[in-house]
């Protein structure tokens, strides 16, 4: 290899910083170079915490609500009302699993576009 190779792999290494320092600079540097496109790894510990609140209200909630639609007569026949004056049931039930699929269908695209980002970190 000649000096540019030699060059070039080292701004390859050090990210974009390193295009503009000197050649004869230390190698103990090269972890301390910024890398742009390079996240942090991981999520912060109050972003998972908020995450995991969340998650066990909305949970709750849907065990509440559903509860009561199973116990409160009126609540029934108050959503039963509601449902039926505006949507067939039909059609509730090709909105839902439309949703589901769309939900489920972009999950797992971003699940790939993830895995692909960690085989290639480049």
């Amino acid at each position: 290899m000649d000096d540019d190779d030699d060059a070039r792999k080292r701004r390859e290494q050090k990210g974009v910083e390193a295009i503009f320092s000197s050649p004869d600079e230390s190698e103990d540097t090269q972890a301390s170079t910024f890398v742009p496109g390079r996240r942090k790894d991981g999520t912060p510990g109050s972003v998972k915490m908020l995450i995991s609140v969340l998650g066990i209200f909305v949970l709750f909630s849907i065990y509440w609500m559903l509860s009561s639609y199973q116990e409160d007569v009126y609540f029934r026949s108050y959503v039963s009302d509601t449902f039926s004056h505006y949507f067939s049931p039909v059609t509730l039930l090709a909105i839902g699993s439309t949703g589901l699929c769309l939900s489920i269908a972009w999950a797992t695209a971003i699940h790939f576009q993830d895995q692909r980002k960690r085989s290639n970190p480049v």
